[in-house]
């Protein structure tokens, strides 16, 4: 009988709301919401124009569904509004006017509710705070299986972090040892070059033995002019103020011949040029020098970030396999915890089945039940007619009444299906959400610790990248100060050494011709030429006729009867030397040119190559400056005058036969008497050089032969210019 059923299933809800479903002080809260359980909770929220931050429901709605705000939640239910405390009827009244306000409070209540709340709402708020409580319980362990996975990937952190740590050490300790081989390599490249240095010397020193062989042709000779050092260094204080003295002299002649000074500056500047032209070529081969080691520190440099550049890609490869690692593991865990989600949904699905299949069982059985009553209920019907009208019509008053009821029921069940339907859906969708936010910011703490790790591995590279050049900048300076020190030394080795090779060719050819050094005469080129052409002189050959050397009278130079001593320092003494004696052609009447044509030549530092080249019909005078050069540091021991050309070179500008040709071929030095004499024994011609006199052009000097040819004739014009004379 259909009422009997109904009192079944309304027996049923009272059992499940009576003892199924706990109350919620019987529900295991947080020790915060325990505090406040059984007791009343006032919360103040914001008015209008805002949204209610929570939603209610049940049967009188009173019951909080759905909480936006964290001080309120599901299954609270409302028992004042503003202050004011009211039935479960009059709630949803006073909720809808106090929300116009801009701020008003709520009072909740999360235990049993008063005499007033209807029983539904009693159970549908216990369902709710059941279902908070579980809710809470689930967030509580997702958070300690969080809390573990976080430890466990702090451990496997460490763990890589001891690994990496291990690596690196390992590496530090490999780049000590390739450190230490390549100190060796340079040790070893130190003493390959060191003993190619000691080679070299000894090659010098090889040299140096034939030289001082040669020198020992000479030593007779200085070992004879020690007595005069004495007396040599007495004279050099007296020719330091005799240098005074010229000085203020050579300032009145300033003065007095402003032409003249203005040519000797231009002489001077053309010395300067020649010196800095050999100072740009020192500097040159220097600059080659050093880029040559600046290519071989590059080269090495390139190599060294070779081998870092290997080593940087195997550690980045190891990192790629560890991390492509810890990220299989990771999915692994991901998949093992999907595959216990999904069993734990599926083992949830068969029970739902298995209640419905039984629930279905269940009514399958009741309506057989009803169908025998029914049977039952017909044959009793037959038997007594008008008492099973009348109670069925009362019956089926009651069963309309029931059904409502039931359907009514019914219908309120489905919606709390529905409901808790779409709040799990919600749930796994904002579980979902968060295992999304939490890989990815797992993924992001991944990146930066990646990116923290590249950008400490790069900045480590570049502390040893920036030592490494410092460390080769320093090589390279030290080295650098140590080829110039070295350079410094051998120049002034070698400038003391020319310096005494200067003092020996001075005073041989002041023996040999008479001609002092080139600080005590006042006009150095016409004094050479005039030595250079001064014929030779036998020697131990009485000259009874003269020229004497030291008065130019005729008689011999040691038969002097007005000198006993060498020819006087004084520059009156000087001031008609060569013009009197042999070097005039033994003393007979100057030549002077009466008709000659003056050929004007270029100054650019090349005139006596232009003159010489316009005589000898050559035309090219910078091939015949290479020519000279060239014989002049070929032959640096053929003799002009008596006296090899080295000590002519010596004498005139303090330099080796080849750094003196190389300057005078590479155009940086003005030719002179040396030139001269060399073009003329070179060419086998004679040259003869002019200046301005009165009434024409008189013979200076003459170099070489005629051989039956035309003489060249030049005209000096002080000591900075040549032009050609043609007649």
């Amino acid at each position: 009988m259909l009422p009997s059923i109904d009192g079944k299933a309304e027996g049923s809800l009272r059992r499940s709301s009576s003892m199924g479903v706990p109350r919620p002080s019987q529900v295991g809260l947080t020790p915060s919401m325990a505090k406040i359980a059984d007791k009343d909770v006032v919360v103040e929220v914001q008015g209008a124009p805002y949204t209610c931050p929570f939603k209610v429901g049940g049967r009188f709605g009173n019951v909080v569904t759905k909480s936006s705000n964290n001080s309120i939640h599901r299954g609270w239910r409302i028992v004042g509004v503003a202050g004011k405390r009211a039935s479960a009827r009059d709630i949803s009244n006073l909720l809808a006017a106090a929300h116009r306000m801009p701020r008003y409070t709520v009072t909740f209540r999360i235990g049993e509710g008063g005499d007033d709340d209807d029983e539904e709402d009693t159970r549908l708020a216990e369902m709710l705070a059941a279902e908070e409580a579980e809710r809470l319980r689930r967030k509580q362990a997702q958070e300690e299986l969080r809390r573990r996975e976080l430890h466990q990937a702090e451990l496997a952190r460490k763990e890589a972090e001891e690994v990496a740590r291990k690596r690196q050490a390992a590496e530090e300790e490999r780049r000590r040892r390739e450190a230490a081989e390549a100190e060796k390599q340079r040790r070893e490249a130190e003493e390959a070059e060191r003993k190619r240095r000691e080679a070299q010397e000894a090659e010098r020193k090889g040299r140096e033995a034939e030289e001082e062989a040669e020198r020992q042709r000479l030593e007779a000779e200085r070992q004879r002019l020690e007595a005069e050092e004495a007396e040599r260094r007495r004279l050099e204080a007296e020719e330091a103020k005799r240098k005074r003295l010229e000085a203020e002299e050579a300032e009145r002649q300033r003065l007095e011949a402003e032409e003249a000074e203005r040519l000797h500056l231009e002489a001077e500047e053309a010395e300067r040029r020649r010196l800095e032209a050999e100072e740009a070529e020192r500097r040159r081969l220097e600059a080659e020098e050093a880029e040559r080691r600046r290519l071989e520190a590059e080269r090495l440099h390139l190599e060294a970030e070779e081998a870092e550049r290997k080593r940087i890609q195997a550690e980045e490869a190891e990192r790629k396999r560890l991390e492509e690692e810890a990220e299989r593991q990771r999915v692994e865990a991901e998949e093992a915890e999907r595959q216990r989600l999904e069993a734990k949904e599926a083992e949830r699905r068969r029970r739902a089945e298995e209640e419905a299949r039984r629930a279905a069982e269940e009514e399958e059985a009741r309506r057989r039940k009803e169908a025998e009553a029914a049977e039952r209920w017909r044959r009793e019907e037959e038997e007594e007619e008008r008492r099973r009208k009348e109670r069925e019509e009362r019956r089926r008053r009651e069963i309309e009444e029931q059904e409502r009821k039931w359907k009514e029921a019914e219908e309120a069940q489905n919606r709390m299906r529905e409901a808790m339907e779409l709040e799990r859906q919600r749930q796994e969708a904002e579980e979902l959400e968060r295992r999304k936010r939490e890989a990815e910011q797992r993924k992001r703490i991944e990146a930066e610790e990646a990116e923290w790790r590249r950008r400490e591995e790069a900045e480590r590279k570049r502390k040893l990248e920036e030592a490494e050049r410092r460390k080769i900048e320093e090589e390279r300076r030290r080295r650098e100060e140590e080829e110039r020190r070295r350079n410094e030394e051998a120049e002034r080795r070698k400038a003391a050494q020319l310096s005494v090779w200067r003092q020996e060719a001075e005073k041989s050819i002041h023996k040999s011709t008479g001609l002092p050094p080139k600080e005590k005469v006042k006009e150095p080129q016409k004094a050479l030429m005039a030595a250079l052409c001064r014929p030779a002189e036998p020697k131990k050959v009485k000259k009874p006729q003269g020229p004497c050397d030291k008065c130019d009278g005729k008689h011999d130079t040691d038969d002097c009867p007005h000198f006993k001593k060498q020819r006087d320092q004084h520059k009156d003494a000087w001031a008609r030397y060569g013009k009197g004696g042999a070097g005039d052609e033994g003393g007979s009447a100057a030549v002077v040119l009466r008709s000659a044509k003056v050929v004007k030549q270029p100054g650019d530092g090349s005139c006596l190559f232009h003159s010489l080249a316009f005589g000898l019909r050559a035309g090219d005078a910078s091939r015949l400056r290479a020519e000279i050069a060239d014989f002049i540091a070929a032959n640096p021991e053929v003799e002009v005058a008596d006296n090899p050309i080295k000590d002519w070179v010596l004498w005139d500008s303090g330099l080796d036969p080849v750094s003196y040709a190389k300057s005078m071929r590479a155009g940086s030095r003005w030719g002179g008497a040396v030139e001269l004499a060399v073009c003329a024994k070179l060419r086998h011609v004679c040259v003869d050089v002019y200046e301005q006199g009165r009434g024409g052009f008189v013979r200076i000097s003459s170099f070489g032969e005629s051989q039956g040819k035309p003489a060249i004739n030049l005209l000096y014009g002080g000591r900075v210019h040549y032009d050609a004379l043609q007649t």
